[in-house]
């Protein structure tokens, strides 16, 4: 969910914030309802969706993940096993319902191209940079807008398809489509990657703080979870100071709408004997 309500903040689409401001907060469900306009109803209430279109819910997890990372109808088409015409009404009908996502993902795949990196958190200043980009590509992908650049091409295409100019040409675009795809996806994941830093070390500084060293002992943190182990007449403090933290943590990445926590629990209610997350 993580990553969901992160696009939703950053990309400042209405119909996302509204799905965790006030909404029923399942992002398959709002997917689908947007993806399938065909084959659900417009006045059907999204938190029902689950319930009576389980499998366009499920389908609608692939298209979720393709659109995410910069994927188009033929990245669906391929993923789902579907004709491509099908796949491009699914596509517009998501970017139709998301124009926050799209305008969004536009600015990243033009910016990249311009810049010559990816700045992927404005708040921390982190940037991926293009390897050979001034010295290479951005001179060639300026060569490309004069006219004869594209005459002097169709001619070495046609009578000299293996000549350098040529294979270099169809190296650049298909380094272009991996940019437009992690131009999206970098600046997602490097913010979900400081939420959950930062929230790490906010925690930490908690411990030593209390004096809690090999007390409460942090063992894995995996993607946006943290595996603590805590004795058992202080483990719902650290819980609560856990949970606190997190959410503090990604405040400064996540503006638009506070990121929730969670803590896995026994059936019973009862935390875990062996960690808590």
């Amino acid at each position: 969910m993580q990553e969901s309500q992160i696009l939703a903040s950053v990309t400042n689409d209405p119909a996302l914030l509204e799905l965790y401001t006030t909404g029923c907060r399942d992002m398959h469900n709002l997917v689908a309802y947007m993806s399938y306009k065909k084959e659900i109803p417009r006045d059907i209430n999204v938190a029902d969706i689950k319930e009576l279109f389980p499998e366009l819910r499920q389908s609608a997890k692939g298209i979720e993940f393709a659109i995410g990372y910069a994927g188009n109808a033929n990245t669906i088409a391929q993923n789902s096993g579907i004709p491509i015409a099908e796949a491009e009404e699914i596509y517009n009908s998501y970017m139709g319902g998301f124009p926050g996502v799209k305008k969004y993902q536009d600015y990243c795949k033009k910016a990249v191209l311009r810049d010559g990196y990816i700045l992927m958190n404005p708040v921390t200043g982190h940037r991926c940079h293009i390897p050979d980009w001034d010295n290479k590509w951005s001179k060639l992908q300026h060569n490309m807008e004069a006219h004869e650049f594209w005459e002097n091409y169709g001619y070495l295409k046609k009578y000299d398809p293996y000549c350098e100019e040529v294979q270099e040409i169809k190296q650049f675009f298909r380094i272009k489509s991996d940019l437009e795809k992690q131009s999206v996806n970098y600046r997602i994941q490097n913010r979900g990657a400081c939420c959950t830093k930062l929230s790490g070390v906010l925690f930490f500084r908690w411990i030593i703080k209390n004096n809690l060293q090999c007390k409460v002992k942090i063992c894995l943190q995996v993607h946006d979870e943290w595996n603590v182990e805590a004795p058992k007449d202080i483990a719902e403090q650290v819980v609560d100071v856990l949970r606190r933290c997190m959410e503090k943590g990604a405040h400064p990445f996540c503006t638009r709408l506070p990121l929730s926590s969670g803590v896995s629990r026994l059936d019973n209610g009862e935390l875990p004997n062996y960690w808590i997350h």
